[in-house]
């Protein structure tokens, strides 16, 4: 089974943060800045394929890529609104319930957004 972590961009400290943006999503540097370093960090140990989007057209446009398919794990982190789009757009009728996860933001909004990163740590150890 592959492994996919979705992160979005909008947890990255803004203004300044020195990710570059490709047509995969943005592409970490490690800075230290946000809590990103460390999910990706921890998901990496745990062979996950981590794409940090801007929003949910970029996750479409990653799952054809990918081909991902109901037997892959896809983990996502989101507001509330992202997640449900997601869930009801594109990922209900392809995935097994127990393949897609869901992590929500605690600190909404679409700049310097923000969760408890124990939180992401745990989820991501059960895989």
């Amino acid at each position: 089974m592959r492994k996919f972590l979705f992160i979005p961009h909008c947890m990255r400290k803004a203004p300044g943060c020195p990710a570059e943006l490709d047509e995969s999503g943005n592409k970490c540097v490690s800075c230290g800045a946000c809590s990103i370093k460390d999910i990706v960090e921890e998901a990496s140990k745990r062979d996950f394929k981590i794409y940090i989007v801007p929003g949910g057209s970029l996750v479409k446009k990653v799952f054809a890529d990918e081909k991902i398919t109901g037997d892959d794990l896809v983990i996502g982190i989101a507001c509330d609104t992202e997640l449900k789009d997601m869930k009801k757009n594109f990922i209900k009728n392809r995935f097994k319930k127990s393949n897609v996860v869901s992590i929500k933001l605690d600190k909404d909004g679409c700049i310097n957004t923000g969760i408890d990163l124990s939180k992401v740590i745990e989820t991501l150890g059960k895989y």
